[in-house]
């Protein structure tokens, strides 16, 4: 694949990944309560950001080699 095609099609990716991700936060029908997707999912990556500035980008050494044959 060209540099410019995975250029695109990985734009192309990334902007229908964050699209999906705002419209699975919208209730089902109208009026409801509030969908807490958003509020779980903003947890989630806080802690794992926290995590990641807190000890672990200075201990991770990436995936091993595996087995030679």
């Amino acid at each position: 694949m060209s540099d410019g095609l995975a250029k695109t099609c990985n734009g192309v990716s990334l902007v229908y990944i964050i699209f999906i991700t705002v419209m699975f936060c919208f209730p089902n029908f109208y009026p409801a309560n509030m969908n807490y997707t958003s509020a779980i999912g903003a947890v989630f990556v806080f802690i794992g950001a926290f995590g990641w500035y807190a000890s672990v980008r200075k201990n991770y050494a990436g995936p091993g080699k595996g087995f030679e044959v």
